[in-house]
């Protein structure tokens, strides 16, 4: 047997120069490290914390945009298309609710530990689309003596982000109380129209004014048979002190108080009335007026 003159490489040196190569490539394979749980659950919490203060401050902005330009009839418009023509002014202010909202959302960001967190809404071009928004909306009053409104706004999108990667999305659908009375007083105004027009047989102003100038008339009427020289049992002035006063009291019974310059003006119409109603009674003046 010839003797093996091929050179040979001991297992122990090639151990060596494994274990070498390991180390110098294992720093150029590690990956990223990876954001853990609790940075992107504590990221999206504060997130969805500002996205509670920038709906609320949407929906106060919306409140009072709506008191200040009221929408009592839908125009020609991709928006006012997908308004409910039957309700209006509420579907134009949960509709403000929303383009407010989306609005603040655009500014609400947090980070932590590499993770960013957004908010967002979708936009809006066609009509379909804002009945959409609009279905996203929920207004209702609130509060003592309902002069608060609670709004609840549907499927807000947080979005957890590490650089250009998206982590996770989370819906949300937050709910608030700001202080304005603009719901109740809508609804008032439209509980005050719906009296002044009512048939005599619900509450409203016929109704008022029939139980005021029925005891008048009687009155005056019992007073003519007895001899008192009336000529007109019911004159114009009568039944403008009766009209004046039962829309008095319609606005009470709506608003929870009625004008204080109407009931100055009625408590010196009455005064004038009863006046000349003696003074005609008596045989002075002008009979029958």
């Amino acid at each position: 047997m010839r003797d093996d003159t091929r050179g040979r490489v001991p297992f122990a040196l090639l151990g060596v120069l494994l274990l070498v190569s390991s180390l110098t490539l294992a720093p150029t394979l590690t990956p990223d490290p990876v954001p853990s749980d609790t940075a992107v659950e504590r990221t999206l919490d504060r997130a969805s914390a500002a996205t509670q203060t920038a709906i609320r401050d949407g929906v106060a902005t919306a409140g009072r945009r709506a008191a200040a330009s009221p929408v009592l009839e839908p125009a020609d418009t991709p928006a006012g298309r997908a308004l409910n023509d039957s309700q209006p002014f509420r579907d134009a202010l949960r509709l403000r609710v929303y383009l407010q909202v989306r609005d603040r959302l655009r500014r609400v960001e947090a980070t932590s530990e590499g993770v960013e967190a957004t908010a967002s809404l979708p936009a809006i071009e066609t009509t379909e689309g804002y009945r959409n928004a609009i279905d996203r909306i929920t207004v209702e009053r609130a509060g003592e003596n309902d002069t608060a409104l609670r709004a609840t706004v549907e499927n807000v999108t947080l979005t957890a982000r590490r650089g250009d990667r998206v982590l996770t999305r989370r819906d949300i659908s937050p709910t608030v109380t700001v202080t304005t009375p603009v719901l109740m007083l809508h609804d008032q105004m439209e509980t005050y129209e719906t009296r002044l027009y009512a048939p005599i047989d619900h509450p409203g102003l016929s109704q008022r004014l029939t139980a005021r100038l029925y005891p008048m008339v009687w009155a005056r009427g019992y007073a003519q048979f007895g001899g008192v020289p009336i000529e007109n049992v019911l004159a114009n002035r009568h039944v403008s002190l009766a009209a004046n006063g039962a829309l008095l009291g319609v606005q009470r019974s709506t608003f929870g108080r009625s004008d204080p310059n109407g009931r100055q003006a009625l408590t010196e119409a009455t005064a004038m009335t009863g006046l000349e109603d003696l003074v005609t009674g008596s045989g002075f003046g002008c009979r029958g007026r």
